[in-house]
């Protein structure tokens, strides 16, 4: 008899598996595991579409992909910050190796060199661009960044104000307001406008909101130097190839948005920001940094450094909250900037600033049309033309009369303005098109000026940059063992050598000339080919672990299998190439995929609405804690400053928590892993917001009296926020919605199988009763009367939190992960992974001990104490030595309160086989600790370093790359 087919389609788990399974953790059913979750709420209704294979979901999305009118599709002239560019193809055949797309955070740096170095390369790249000292491994955006650059200003000075420049992009100073607020922190217009004191920092942008080039920028960095703040600037990265970086004109912190370099459209997201910074205030920056090194051995290495400022340890102390962010967007940076080298990159600025110009003079000798800034202007990639007739019914016209995709009407900047965006991709038909289209606005009629190039202008024409000098080493050198010295791409790099040719317009000659005091001197960036490019990037892939190479057990990760079904989806060129600034009319496949995703993500927890807007899952705490302000002040409670976190819940909650503004007090664990409820009651009183509850908790249990915690929560007059990092447990078994949870986040990088990247992107949903659906974030998408999707703003948003509608190509995955799996699918995928972390626990509770001996959920929490007290063998050496029999680690020492802790999450995508000899391998290992301890201490033996010196790193940090002695 042939059985039945497997509804959900990655879960390898057979019948007799399961059986297996069952009868060695002593239970009848798969139910049975989720005795703890009380009857009445099991096993709710989803109303969820049906499931689709794999052929049909690619067909379906393929034609909502249709819809959208694409930068390829059609001449576009959308900003606003993002822009197309061309991406050399080398980009996406480095970051969709699985050995970058579907490995975590690099928590062990000895299987994880390879993702380490190519952020090593980000930062170095960021550094040389922006000038600056040292840079993270980047930010969920620009916009966020910029709002954390302000924080950070307020930490270091200690002032409560900040100055915005007429110049930043008002989708930044609104996520910067949405930020600032919640701390307290005032924004104002300018350095003279301060209510009270002095200002933190001066926020100016360069080029302007607006493209206009300020050739005078010394002049803002001593206005606000004098005044004991910080200089601020918000950049953009294509103009650093050839303006001054903000490093030499004083600025103390640099934030960028990096998706113009090699990062597609997407709608807005995943992008990455950059954040850089000078040296002294390095131990206040948010985000992960990476250091480099040496192992036991004397080898360079690796390692994520000065941690100590991160949420994980310092928690509600920490410069931020966070976590996830987009390594694999920082990664395709570094691809892209080695693939075009100092001289690709400058070609590519000096072609937009050459084609933006071209276009402007053009576009100002029809009547009625002006360039903001006047003739003298300099700018570059984008321009305000200030039109006759309002811009909305300008753009109206150039797509319903010549199917041209107009600018953003920033009329409340500029009267009648229209924001233009040019690039290296805009061909010289693409921009007659334009002007021919606005002279039959005007009137009149303009003969195209075609160009074929004799005449223009070339970038030999301006003044050289100095390039880095030739290295010393070879590519070859490149993954050796024998070598200890690992070279970078700058050691590896030799003077006019190219990857990859750019786009280059052919347009008249261009007046102004940039002056040379506006123009960098010098730009040490490698110059390598492109097979050298492939082979560095590919050699350094694998010395990582990731999902596709091994078992990745890390607890509270949810490291399943990334379907490549959804790499073609997020890759569809309607998807991957709209800009996010669209019209709702000529975007109905992304909006339409987003509003539905928002209605399942609000079906599978029990909530009634969803925004999409949050980049990751502490991203997403942070909404749910501007969603508890918001919501106690609108009724006039403003004294609910402080919120309870179980000492069980996720790491980043204290310091999200934190972030939004409110003072943190933990509630303890009882004796069986619940929440104390003598204890929970004995801290409920006017002045708590509510409750941060991750359920199932990070020792892998469900608390059975969830629905009272709720109860007393908002008996008390609170509000209870869900941490959703553990939602692969609760799938059609559970909603929190149900037992009283007003907020749920969800990380769909991991329930909902989207991939970790080497640390991001992720993104982060968060869902809301309807008593918070008007506080949500903006943009929120909505249907209109007519059945148009769009995006708008809630009636009492607490505000923007990033520059677009999210991550979105991570979120068409997980759109596509629902439609195969439909509501059966998703309870199958739940059931496998309890059952898989159960029978984990069943077989391993005999050798490492158990501090809550009772059904897990989806991951088991072991301890190390036994090792430790008779052997001197801690967590973290059990965790090497695992690397060193091909598996990678489980989550170590955490959750803080089980000591040695060594928290396991198998997901349902492993098959037992594998699961079995994982099991064996721990088994093995308790054994070498008993019988050779040291062998277990001196963990790793096998793998491309071995223990690397993390206090060097910390105690005398190296950043970026260095020329050596």
């Amino acid at each position: 008899m042939t059985e039945q087919r497997n509804p959900a389609p990655f879960v390898p788990m057979t019948a007799a598996d399961r059986q297996h399974m069952l009868d060695v953790i002593g239970v009848n059913d798969v139910d049975d595991l989720f005795a703890d979750i009380p009857t009445e709420y099991r096993n709710p209704q989803l109303d969820l579409p049906p499931a689709l294979s794999e052929h049909d979901v690619v067909t379906h999305m393929g034609h909502m992909a249709a819809l959208n009118v694409s930068a390829d599709a059609a001449p576009s002239f959308l900003g606003g910050g993002f822009a197309r560019h061309y991406v050399p193809n080398a980009v996406g055949a480095i970051i969709s190796r699985g050995e970058f797309l579907t490995p975590y955070t690099p928590y062990q740096p000895e299987a994880s060199q390879g993702i380490l170095q190519a952020l090593f390369e980000f930062q170095t790249v960021v550094c040389e661009l922006t000038g600056m000292d040292a840079a993270n491994t980047g930010m969920y955006d620009g916009a966020s960044g910029l709002a954390e650059a302000a924080l950070m200003a307020c930490r270091l000075t200690r002032r409560r104000n900040v100055a915005v420049h007429p110049s930043v992009s008002p989708l930044y100073r609104a996520a910067l307001e949405t930020y600032a607020g919640a701390q307290e922190i005032t924004v104002i217009d300018g350095i003279d406008d301060a209510p009270e004191g002095e200002p933190a920092c001066l926020i100016v942008q360069q080029p302007t909101y607006d493209g206009l080039i300020d050739d005078a920028p010394d002049a803002l960095a001593d206005a606000i130097h004098e005044r004991g703040g910080l200089l601020v600037v918000a950049v953009e990265p294509v103009s650093l190839a050839l303006i001054r970086p903000p490093g030499e004109y004083d600025a103390d912190i640099v934030v960028a948005e990096g998706q113009p370099l090699g990062i597609a459209l997407g709608f807005g997201g995943p992008g990455v920001g950059f954040f850089a910074c000078k040296n002294e205030y390095l131990r206040q920056m948010p985000g992960r940094i990476v250091g480099r090194s040496v192992d036991a051995d004397g080898r360079d290495a690796f390692v994520l450094t000065l941690q100590t400022r991160e949420q994980h340890i310092r928690r509600e102390k920490a410069t931020s909250n966070i976590c996830t962010a987009e390594t694999l967007a920082a990664i395709a940076v570094a691809v892209h900037t080695a693939a075009l080298g100092p001289q690709g990159l400058r070609e590519v600025a000096f072609s937009c600033y050459q084609a933006t110009h071209n276009a402007a003079r053009r576009i100002s000798s029809l009547p009625g049309f002006s360039i903001h800034g006047g003739e003298d202007a300099l700018f570059i990639k984008e321009f305000v033309v200030e039109c006759p007739i309002p811009p909305a019914e300008v753009n109206r016209r150039l797509w319903e009369a010549h199917g041209i995709i107009g600018g953003i009407d920033v009329s409340d900047r500029v009267p009648n303005g229209l924001l233009l965006c040019i690039t290296e991709t805009s061909t010289t038909t693409d921009i007659d098109r334009l002007v021919n289209a606005l002279a039959g606005i005007a009137g009149v009629s303009e003969e195209a000026e075609a160009g074929d190039g004799s005449a223009a202008t070339t970038l030999s024409d301006w003044p050289s940059v100095e390039t880095a000098p030739a290295g010393e080493e070879t590519i070859l050198a490149i993954g050796d063992a024998a070598e200890k010295r690992v070279p970078l791409l700058l050691d590896v790099s030799r003077p006019a050598r190219r990857g990859v040719t750019t786009p280059v317009p052919a347009v008249p000659p261009v007046t102004p000339p940039l002056p040379e005091t506006t123009l960098r001197k010098q730009l040490l960036l490698p110059e390598i080919s492109e097979l050298d490019v492939m082979r560095y990037f590919t050699r350094i892939s694998q010395s990582n672990y990731a999902v596709d190479t091994t078992f990745y057990p890390l607890g509270s990760c949810t490291m399943k299998y990334n379907p490549r079904v959804n790499e073609t989806v997020a890759g569809m060129p309607g998807f991957a190439n709209a800009h996010p600034y669209l019209p709702p009319e000529v975007c109905a496949g992304t909006l339409g995929a987003l509003y539905s995703l928002q209605e399942m993500l609000a079906s599978v927890v029990g909530m009634d609405a969803t925004s999409l807007a949050p980049s990751a899952g502490a991203h997403g705490e942070l909404t749910g804690m501007l969603l508890f302000r918001a919501y106690h002040r609108s009724r006039n409670d403003s004294k609910r400053t402080v919120v309870l976190s179980p000492d069980s819940s996720h790491g980043t909650n204290p310091a999200s928590a934190a972030m939004a503004g409110f003072t943190l007090v933990t509630v303890p664990t009882d004796p069986v892993g619940n929440v104390d409820m003598d204890a929970l009651r004995s801290v409920l009183g006017p002045e708590v917001a509510g409750i941060m509850l991750t359920m199932p908790t990070t020792l892998g249990l469900f608390d059975p009296k969830t629905a009272e915690i709720c109860e007393l929560v908002h008996e008390a007059g609170g509000l209870v926020y869900g941490d959703g990092a553990n939602l692969n447990a609760l799938l059609g078994r559970a909603r929190l919605g149900d037992m009283g949870f007003d907020i749920v986040h969800i990380n769909v990088h991991k329930t909902f199988s989207t991939p970790h990247g080497g640390g991001g992107p992720g993104a982060g949903p968060v869902c809301v009763k309807e008593h918070l659906a008007e506080f949500l974030p903006t943009p929120h998408v909505e249907q209109r009367d007519d059945g148009l999707y769009h995006l708008a703003a809630p009636a009492q948003s607490v505000g923007r939190i990033g520059s677009a509608a999210g991550n979105v190509g991570v979120l068409l995955r997980a759109y596509t992960y629902f439609r195969m799996h439909g509501a059966d699918g998703l309870k199958e995928v739940s059931g496998a992974a309890v059952l898989n972390a159960n029978y984990i626990r069943a077989r391993l509770k005999d050798h490492y001990h158990l501090q809550y001996d009772r059904i897990c959920m989806h991951e088991a929490v072991f301890s190390a104490t036994r090792q430790r007290r008779q052997h001197d063998v801690r967590a973290g050496d059990i965790c090497k030595r695992l690397l060193d029999h091909g598996f990678y680690a489980p989550t170590v020492y955490f959750p803080l309160i089980v000591e040695e802790a060594l928290m396991i999450e198998p997901t349902e995508t492993e098959s037992r086989e594998t699961l079995d000899v994982f099991i064996g391998a721990m088994i093995s290992i308790a054994q070498e600790a008993s019988e050779d301890p040291d062998l277990v201490r001196g963990a790793p033996h096998t793998t491309p370093v071995r223990r690397i010196d993390e206090a060097l790193a910390a105690r005398r940090p190296v950043l970026r790359w260095m020329a050596r002695d």
